[in-house]
């Protein structure tokens, strides 16, 4: 969203500020309207990133939440299946994953798992340079695992910690949060994607079925 001036509270408009979900980034969501900026975010990151190089996984034990997502092909398991599991089946979806050489972006709203010695979850995140992480939290702390924060209210500002290990104050921005259906709408749009470059479509199961528009294209 854009920056909030310090001085008169007045939005500086046009300035967008980053969230980086590269490699190593552990990024928290904080507050009532966390989901749905989760939401945008993931919706820029599909839109922008083919299969061969993302692939988002979302460990949930509300799948409903996520069910928006079911439909993208970034969040395509090889058997056609939707990476939107529970921690107690990620070993196995590691392997699933072997031969992908893309980006790997996990999602949860499970911050309890994070701070789990046992949990799947966070020896999948072990490596803080490998991965990236977006955890999702209503309310309570934020797992400390995560480098940079979001903290959202009701209101259409929040306070942005780009680095939560550092002294400074949070920076107050405008987001830009989407509801489920807006989300629903983009990842249908994305529903026939395939990418060539695309290990694991590969090694999909051939699909059901086609539309006469994906066989024309």
């Amino acid at each position: 969203g854009d920056i909030v001036s310090p001085i008169d509270g007045e939005p500086v408009r046009g300035v967008s500020i980053p969230a980086s979900l590269a490699p190593g980034a552990r990024v928290g969501l904080r507050g009532a309207q966390s989901l749905a900026v989760a939401r945008a975010l993931l919706v820029q990151l599909i839109a922008n990133c083919g299969p061969a190089d993302l692939r988002v996984v979302v460990v949930t034990d509300q799948p409903t939440k996520w069910q928006w997502l079911e439909a993208v092909p970034q969040v395509m398991l090889p058997d056609g299946s939707p990476a939107i599991v529970r921690d107690h089946v990620h070993g196995n979806l590691l392997a699933e994953l072997e031969c992908f050489t893309g980006h790997l972006l996990v999602v949860t709203d499970q911050p309890a798992l994070l701070v789990t010695r046992t949990s799947a979850l966070r020896r999948l995140l072990a490596d803080a340079h490998k991965h990236a992480l977006l955890a999702v939290v209503d309310e309570g702390l934020l797992p400390p695992v995560c480098t940079a924060a979001l903290h959202t209210t009701m209101s259409p500002t929040a306070r942005w910690e780009a680095d939560v290990r550092s002294a400074g104050l949070p920076t107050l921005v405008r987001i830009a949060a989407i509801g489920q259906a807006a989300a629903q709408r983009c990842a249908e749009l994305l529903r026939g994607l395939r990418d060539p470059e695309d290990a694991l479509a590969a090694t999909a199961t051939v699909p059901r079925a086609l539309s006469l528009a994906e066989l024309w294209g």
